[in-house]
């Protein structure tokens, strides 16, 4: 039976834990941290809305710059 082909399931990884997200997360894992799309941080990151160094020709952000985005004491 030919129908629809099968949907590939999905390869990245969304972190549970604290502890496990990297020190230093590249673009593409605060997108998916974030669910949002690889253009977006890199707009934030632009913007100023999101501190990252920049490493060579790659964007790094720090794991706790990312997470306490937003969270004003």
């Amino acid at each position: 039976m030919q129908g629809r082909p099968r949907c590939k399931p999905a390869t990245y990884n969304v972190y549970t834990e604290y502890d496990k997200v990297p020190v230093l997360m590249t673009v593409k894992q605060a997108a998916i941290l974030l669910q949002m799309s690889d253009r977006t941080v890199l707009n934030l990151i632009y913007s100023g809305e999101i501190e990252a160094i920049k490493v060579g020709n790659e964007w790094r952000i720090p794991k706790d710059k990312l997470l306490n985005m937003g969270v004003s004491a």
